[in-house]
């Protein structure tokens, strides 16, 4: 049961195709697809209201279930061909 979560290239790979697939179907742009790409990958936001604050990213907690999704694919791929 655990090595269908243990890393792979095949399931890196898709997880960083990820992003963009899911991203210029939400947004039916390619640039904004490649933008979500900033998104995901900036910890944290500066913002200044009278002084400067740091402000958690939630949108990179999203590879979680990317990577989850991705495994479940690969999964479902490699017992589909047995």
């Amino acid at each position: 049961m655990r090595r269908i979560f243990k890393p792979s290239p095949g399931r890196i790979a898709l997880t960083l195709l990820m992003p963009l697939i899911v991203g210029t179907i939400l947004t039916l742009s390619l640039e904004a697809g490649l933008a979500f790409y900033q998104l995901m990958l900036t910890p944290t936001f500066e913002m200044y209201a009278d002084e400067l604050y740091a402000i958690f990213n939630y949108f990179v907690l999203l590879w979680i279930p990317f990577y989850l999704l991705s495994c479940l694919i690969i999964w479902l791929l490699s017992s589909a061909r047995k």
